[in-house]
């Protein structure tokens, strides 16, 4: 029998990993080029170039200090729906199935329908 305890860092640290490596070039486009972009809107309506720069990269970190802010917050509201996630999850592996638990849930599959 294999016992994991999933925390909220645990679970939050997964979470990010797989969304850093599903939308990687979308999080990296949006952190070097917001700030880029609007520092080009600014510079196309004749503000001094000192003030573009500054107000693009410190207004840039801002938006993605808070989309990172907000995707943190939505991911772990998931804990608050679903009471299963943390805790002590059990996996144990037999002959004839795999038979997994947790505080809330408990299930079993058999071997025929994974290697099918």
């Amino acid at each position: 029998m294999l016992k994991i305890e999933i925390n909220r860092e645990d679970y939050w640290n997964f979470n990010k990993f797989v969304l850093l490596q599903r939308y990687k070039a979308t999080v990296y486009s949006m952190m070097v080029g917001l700030p880029i972009l609007m520092v080009l809107i600014l510079l196309l309506m004749k503000l001094p170039f000192w003030y573009c720069v500054s107000f693009g990269v410190i207004g840039g970190a801002v938006i993605n200090y808070s989309t990172y802010k907000s995707m943190k917050r939505r991911i772990m509201k998931l804990l608050e729906d679903n009471k299963g996630i943390l805790g002590i999850h059990e996996i144990e592996i037999t002959n004839e199935q795999l038979v997994w638990r947790n505080s809330v849930t408990e299930g079993s599959t058999k071997w025929e329908g994974i290697i099918a």
